[in-house]
Protein backbone atom coordinates (compact mmCIF):
# COMPACT_ATOMS: atom_id res chain seq x y z
CA UNK A 1 0.00 0.00 0.00
CA UNK A 2 0.94 3.36 -0.53
CA UNK A 3 2.45 5.54 2.46
CA UNK A 4 3.42 9.34 0.67
CA UNK A 5 6.93 8.84 2.59
CA UNK A 6 9.23 6.65 0.25
CA UNK A 7 11.17 7.79 -2.54
CA UNK A 8 8.71 5.64 -5.07
CA UNK A 9 5.60 6.95 -3.10
CA UNK A 10 6.70 10.79 -3.80
CA UNK A 11 7.54 9.66 -7.68
CA UNK A 12 3.77 8.23 -7.84
CA UNK A 13 2.18 11.17 -6.56
CA UNK A 14 4.42 13.89 -8.68
CA UNK A 15 3.36 11.31 -11.34
CA UNK A 16 -0.75 10.80 -11.36
CA UNK A 17 -2.25 12.43 -8.82
CA UNK A 18 -3.10 15.91 -8.55
CA UNK A 19 -1.12 18.19 -6.28
CA UNK A 20 -1.98 22.02 -5.60
CA UNK A 21 0.95 24.74 -5.38
CA UNK A 22 2.26 23.73 -2.07
CA UNK A 23 2.70 20.23 -3.17
CA UNK A 24 0.01 18.85 -1.05
CA UNK A 25 -2.47 16.09 -2.67
CA UNK A 26 -5.77 17.36 -3.62
CA UNK A 27 -8.80 15.69 -2.79
CA UNK A 28 -12.33 15.14 -2.68
CA UNK A 29 -13.92 15.51 0.59
CA UNK A 30 -17.46 13.26 0.73
CA UNK A 31 -19.93 15.99 -0.14
CA UNK A 32 -22.86 13.34 -0.07
CA UNK A 33 -24.43 14.28 3.41
CA UNK A 34 -27.14 13.24 4.27
CA UNK A 35 -27.74 10.81 1.59
CA UNK A 36 -28.70 7.04 2.90
CA UNK A 37 -26.38 4.75 1.58
CA UNK A 38 -23.15 4.41 -0.14
CA UNK A 39 -21.77 6.28 -3.48
CA UNK A 40 -19.53 3.76 -4.17
CA UNK A 41 -19.47 0.30 -5.72
CA UNK A 42 -18.22 -0.70 -2.34
CA UNK A 43 -17.29 1.23 0.56
CA UNK A 44 -14.46 -0.37 1.62
CA UNK A 45 -11.23 0.33 -0.09
CA UNK A 46 -10.26 -2.14 -2.72
CA UNK A 47 -6.99 -3.41 -3.87
CA UNK A 48 -6.67 -2.65 -7.41
CA UNK A 49 -4.31 -1.39 -10.46
CA UNK A 50 -5.01 1.45 -13.02
CA UNK A 51 -4.09 1.90 -16.56
CA UNK A 52 -3.73 5.32 -17.80
CA UNK A 53 -3.74 6.82 -21.56
CA UNK A 54 0.28 6.73 -21.89
CA UNK A 55 -0.57 2.98 -21.18
CA UNK A 56 1.77 2.59 -17.76
CA UNK A 57 -0.16 0.44 -15.40
CA UNK A 58 -0.05 1.11 -11.45
CA UNK A 59 -0.76 -1.47 -9.27
CA UNK A 60 -1.51 -2.63 -5.44
CA UNK A 61 -3.53 1.06 -4.85
CA UNK A 62 -6.52 1.49 -2.90
CA UNK A 63 -9.36 2.25 -5.27
CA UNK A 64 -12.87 3.53 -4.51
CA UNK A 65 -15.14 3.45 -7.81
CA UNK A 66 -17.78 6.78 -7.15
CA UNK A 67 -20.85 5.36 -8.78
CA UNK A 68 -22.81 8.95 -8.90
CA UNK A 69 -19.83 10.53 -10.53
CA UNK A 70 -18.34 7.61 -12.57
CA UNK A 71 -14.67 8.28 -10.90
CA UNK A 72 -12.10 6.58 -9.55
CA UNK A 73 -10.11 7.79 -6.29
CA UNK A 74 -7.09 6.85 -4.38
CA UNK A 75 -5.79 6.69 -0.96
CA UNK A 76 -2.63 7.93 -0.01
CA UNK A 77 -1.51 7.60 3.23
CA UNK A 78 -3.60 9.48 5.62
CA UNK A 79 -5.28 11.17 2.44
CA UNK A 80 -8.95 9.72 1.32
CA UNK A 81 -10.15 10.35 -1.95
CA UNK A 82 -7.53 11.83 -3.76
CA UNK A 83 -7.81 13.19 -7.55
CA UNK A 84 -6.06 12.12 -10.36
CA UNK A 85 -4.43 14.20 -13.35
CA UNK A 86 -6.08 11.65 -15.87
CA UNK A 87 -8.47 9.44 -16.04
CA UNK A 88 -7.85 5.91 -16.52
CA UNK A 89 -8.49 4.24 -19.61
CA UNK A 90 -8.94 0.99 -17.81
CA UNK A 91 -8.55 -0.66 -13.80
CA UNK A 92 -9.12 -3.52 -12.10
CA UNK A 93 -10.42 -4.59 -8.56
CA UNK A 94 -10.21 -7.74 -6.30
CA UNK A 95 -13.53 -8.52 -4.52
CA UNK A 96 -13.28 -10.28 -1.80
CA UNK A 97 -16.12 -13.57 -2.17
CA UNK A 98 -17.02 -16.64 0.03
CA UNK A 99 -14.97 -18.51 -2.68
CA UNK A 100 -11.92 -16.17 -2.60
CA UNK A 101 -10.90 -12.94 -4.62
CA UNK A 102 -12.36 -12.31 -7.23
CA UNK A 103 -10.97 -10.16 -9.91
CA UNK A 104 -13.52 -7.43 -11.83
CA UNK A 105 -12.21 -5.50 -14.67
CA UNK A 106 -13.65 -2.12 -15.78
CA UNK A 107 -12.54 -0.24 -18.79
CA UNK A 108 -13.89 3.01 -21.18
CA UNK A 109 -13.38 3.53 -24.54
CA UNK A 110 -16.85 2.15 -25.75
CA UNK A 111 -18.84 3.81 -28.52
CA UNK A 112 -22.24 4.01 -29.52
CA UNK A 113 -23.85 2.96 -26.34
CA UNK A 114 -27.17 4.25 -25.54
CA UNK A 115 -27.07 6.92 -22.79
CA UNK A 116 -23.46 6.63 -22.28
CA UNK A 117 -20.35 8.41 -23.64
CA UNK A 118 -16.68 7.09 -24.72
CA UNK A 119 -15.78 7.98 -21.20
CA UNK A 120 -18.39 5.86 -18.94
CA UNK A 121 -16.60 2.99 -17.30
CA UNK A 122 -17.76 -0.30 -17.76
CA UNK A 123 -17.46 -3.71 -16.40
CA UNK A 124 -16.22 -6.22 -18.79
CA UNK A 125 -18.00 -9.86 -18.10
CA UNK A 126 -16.97 -10.98 -21.44
CA UNK A 127 -14.28 -9.93 -24.00
CA UNK A 128 -14.30 -11.59 -26.83
CA UNK A 129 -15.75 -10.35 -30.39
CA UNK A 130 -19.30 -9.91 -28.75
CA UNK A 131 -18.26 -8.17 -25.56
CA UNK A 132 -20.58 -8.42 -22.74
CA UNK A 133 -20.59 -4.84 -20.52
CA UNK A 134 -22.29 -4.16 -17.44
CA UNK A 135 -23.32 -0.27 -16.38
CA UNK A 136 -23.38 0.14 -12.85
CA UNK A 137 -24.39 3.76 -11.68
CA UNK A 138 -25.82 5.26 -9.03
CA UNK A 139 -28.39 8.22 -8.91
CA UNK A 140 -29.22 10.53 -5.81
CA UNK A 141 -33.06 10.19 -5.82
CA UNK A 142 -35.31 12.13 -3.16
CA UNK A 143 -38.63 11.06 -1.40
CA UNK A 144 -40.98 12.40 1.55
CA UNK A 145 -41.68 10.18 3.45
CA UNK A 146 -45.57 8.98 3.95
CA UNK A 147 -47.85 12.08 5.74
CA UNK A 148 -44.33 13.92 6.50
CA UNK A 149 -42.44 17.11 4.80
CA UNK A 150 -39.86 15.54 5.53
CA UNK A 151 -37.56 14.83 2.09
CA UNK A 152 -34.98 11.44 2.67
CA UNK A 153 -32.32 11.50 0.30
CA UNK A 154 -31.26 8.17 -0.94
CA UNK A 155 -29.04 6.35 -3.42
CA UNK A 156 -30.16 4.40 -6.36
CA UNK A 157 -28.97 1.86 -8.19
CA UNK A 158 -29.14 1.72 -11.66
CA UNK A 159 -27.51 -1.35 -13.78
CA UNK A 160 -27.71 -2.14 -17.43
CA UNK A 161 -26.22 -4.49 -19.55
CA UNK A 162 -25.06 -4.56 -23.34
CA UNK A 163 -24.01 -6.68 -25.87
CA UNK A 164 -21.09 -4.55 -27.88
CA UNK A 165 -19.93 -5.60 -31.34
CA UNK A 166 -18.55 -3.59 -34.30
CA UNK A 167 -18.60 -1.17 -32.50
CA UNK A 168 -21.79 -0.68 -31.39
CA UNK A 169 -23.88 -1.65 -28.09
CA UNK A 170 -27.10 -2.93 -27.67
CA UNK A 171 -29.33 -3.24 -24.05
CA UNK A 172 -30.34 -6.55 -22.99
CA UNK A 173 -32.12 -7.51 -20.26
CA UNK A 174 -31.22 -10.26 -17.96
CA UNK A 175 -33.61 -13.16 -19.45
CA UNK A 176 -32.99 -15.63 -22.24
CA UNK A 177 -35.75 -13.76 -25.02
CA UNK A 178 -33.96 -10.43 -25.09
CA UNK A 179 -30.30 -12.12 -24.88
CA UNK A 180 -31.12 -14.16 -28.00
CA UNK A 181 -32.54 -11.69 -29.84
CA UNK A 182 -29.79 -9.79 -29.28
CA UNK A 183 -27.37 -12.53 -30.70
CA UNK A 184 -29.27 -13.15 -33.55
CA UNK A 185 -27.91 -16.34 -34.98
CA UNK A 186 -26.59 -19.64 -33.62
CA UNK A 187 -29.84 -20.26 -32.14
CA UNK A 188 -30.06 -24.09 -32.01
CA UNK A 189 -26.77 -24.31 -30.49
CA UNK A 190 -27.24 -21.70 -28.06
CA UNK A 191 -30.26 -23.34 -27.02
CA UNK A 192 -28.82 -26.78 -26.34
CA UNK A 193 -26.03 -25.23 -24.66
CA UNK A 194 -28.43 -23.94 -22.33
CA UNK A 195 -30.30 -26.59 -21.89
CA UNK A 196 -26.71 -29.21 -21.18
CA UNK A 197 -25.87 -26.73 -18.75
CA UNK A 198 -28.67 -25.64 -17.25
CA UNK A 199 -27.37 -22.08 -17.60
CA UNK A 200 -29.38 -19.35 -15.03
CA UNK A 201 -29.50 -16.54 -17.90
CA UNK A 202 -31.21 -14.23 -14.85
CA UNK A 203 -27.47 -14.34 -13.33
CA UNK A 204 -24.29 -12.38 -14.22
CA UNK A 205 -22.51 -15.75 -14.43
CA UNK A 206 -24.95 -17.45 -16.72
CA UNK A 207 -24.95 -14.74 -19.55
CA UNK A 208 -21.40 -14.79 -19.33
CA UNK A 209 -21.03 -18.15 -19.90
CA UNK A 210 -23.83 -18.19 -23.07
CA UNK A 211 -21.98 -15.18 -24.87
CA UNK A 212 -18.38 -16.44 -24.16
CA UNK A 213 -20.09 -19.67 -25.45
CA UNK A 214 -21.18 -17.76 -28.67
CA UNK A 215 -17.78 -16.25 -29.33
CA UNK A 216 -16.64 -19.75 -30.18
CA UNK A 217 -18.65 -20.45 -32.68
Amino acid sequence: MLTGFTTVAQQFQQTILIQDARGELVGKRDHYLNVEGSPYLSSEWLTGDLKLPNLKVYKDLSIRYDEVEDLIYLKSGDDDNVMLKERPIEFNLAFPEEEGIIQRHFRLGFTDVPGTTPSSYFEVLEDGKVKLLKRSSKIIQQNKEYNSNITVKSFFHVITYYLYRDGKGIAVKKDKKSIFGALGDKQTELEAYVRNNKLNLKTDAGIEKLVGYYNTL
